[in-house]
């Protein structure tokens, strides 16, 4: 199926059950991975990823109609999301797709100003980004599965910046 539920569309008792399941071995898979941690970090971590659980909605199934109503929509993370995803899919594809038509006209030093004006912009469009995914995941963006991209991305992102800021 895919896709979130919309509010008051409801879900049988198996639908529910599953979704039961994944919060709960989602809670244990977390639990396991900070279990042990004494750093002040990992103690931050841990407190608000209790406080977040405690916010999950709960699957209340009507026994009689095997029927219960969704829980509302809830977005933690825009980072998350499938569209941001899209959205910095499509960041990446453009400034390619520029990189690629520079290199073919360089030598037009009419079109300097311009490919300089786009290069600002996707610096931009990358800085927010990764401001937001920082934002969001705080001192868990530097641990975890996704620490390599994540570090790569870090330095790519300064590493422009510091290429666009030197061209002033």
């Amino acid at each position: 199926r895919g896709g979130s539920r919309l509010e008051g569309q409801p879900w049988n008792k198996s639908e529910a059950m599953a979704t039961a399941a994944i919060i709960a071995r989602r809670r244990a898979s977390l639990a396991e991975r900070v279990e042990g941690s004494d750093s002040f970090a990992d103690k931050l971590l841990r407190e608000n990823r209790r406080n977040s659980y405690s916010q999950l909605p709960t699957a209340d199934v009507d026994e009689e109609s095997d029927v219960e109503k969704a829980p509302p929509p809830r977005i933690d993370m825009i980072s998350e999301t499938q569209l941001f995803h899209q959205i910095s899919a499509g960041v990446i594809l453009g400034n390619t797709i520029l990189i690629a038509i520079e290199a073919a006209l360089i030598q037009h030093k009419n079109m300097r100003p311009f490919f300089e004006k786009a290069e600002w912009s996707f610096t931009v469009l990358y800085i927010i980004e990764l401001a937001i995914r920082l934002w969001e995941h705080g001192l868990s963006f530097f641990s975890g599965p996704d620490i390599s991209w994540n570090v790569f991305d870090l330095l790519l992102t300064l590493s422009s910046t510091a290429d666009t800021l030197s061209s002033i």
